[in-house]
């Protein structure tokens, strides 16, 4: 576990200190979905290959199915609860901080 916190704790200080190049974000943004895609095969792989997962496939995938519909449903219905609270005007408009967080963001150029 740790590993991963220095890792990340690597990459923010890279980021923050502006090492790379801000021109290189496509490039790291493609790299990350290729590895994401080569994580994903992997596990996978290991899944498919381990005998007690494939024999119990039909009680797991059931649990899984549950688990993961509920994960789906509970993210929709705290992200309208925060959106409502937090992003839209008293009339239920949001047009004008769409309009503004765009023009915010693209301030923050370094």
């Amino acid at each position: 576990m740790i590993y991963y916190l220095v890792f990340i704790a690597i990459g923010w200080i890279i980021g923050y200190l502006d090492i790379i190049p801000n021109n290189m974000g496509e490039g790291i943004s493609k790299a990350q979905f290729i590895c994401l895609l080569f994580i994903l095969f992997i596990m996978g792989l290991k899944i498919g290959l381990d005998a007690t997962i494939i024999n119990s496939w039909d009680s797991i995938g059931f649990k899984a199915f549950v688990l993961a519909c509920g994960s789906i449903l509970g993210s929709l219905f705290l992200t309208r609860i925060v959106a409502k609270n937090f992003f839209y005007n008293k009339w239920g408009d949001t047009s004008d901080i769409e309009d503004n967080s765009i023009s915010d963001f693209r301030s923050l150029d370094r």
